[in-house]
């Protein structure tokens, strides 16, 4: 074989081998239904639990923000405070069953929509500095505390 031809083949077979391997990609795949479909998808309705009897409170944040929060009290005096965070994702309401199953045992409990996140953030997902979210959890278990 001259020197040619097997410039020629190795040419050949670099691009036949990626390209046999992407065609026979594409034709294994198939459709994929449209989940935005009535129907079909993800449903999340029976995730939310007793969220509705709980209503989104507002504090005052120390640069004047006003941000949420939901509360479920133990109706007993002196009961612990339990403060729970959530996710990048989510908001505060993601524990009202925890909250509530917490209240019914004697605990308070508070849930904060963290800066950015919640039904009507002023910015969404967004911080003036490192380490504003911490200043304002403070602030909420200061408007919390018992006197």
């Amino acid at each position: 074989m001259t020197l040619w031809a097997k410039f020629a083949l190795s040419a050949a077979l670099f691009v036949a081998i990626p390209a046999g391997i992407a065609l026979g990609l594409i034709a294994s795949q198939r459709p994929v239904p449209d989940l935005r479909a009535e129907g079909d998808g993800l449903d999340f309705t029976r995730l939310g639990g007793p969220t509705a009897s709980v209503p989104l409170r507002q504090y005052t944040a120390r640069d004047g923000a006003s941000l949420g929060y939901r509360r479920w009290d133990s109706g007993q005096a002196g009961a612990p405070l339990v403060v729970a965070l959530h996710g990048s994702g989510w908001h505060g309401a993601q524990y009202a069953g925890l909250g509530a199953a917490l209240a019914q045992r004697g605990i308070d409990v508070i849930a904060p929509d963290l800066r950015g996140h919640g039904p009507a953030p002023a910015r969404r997902g967004d911080i003036d500095y490192l380490g504003q979210f911490e200043d304002d959890i403070a602030d909420l278990i200061a408007d919390q505390a018992a006197p």
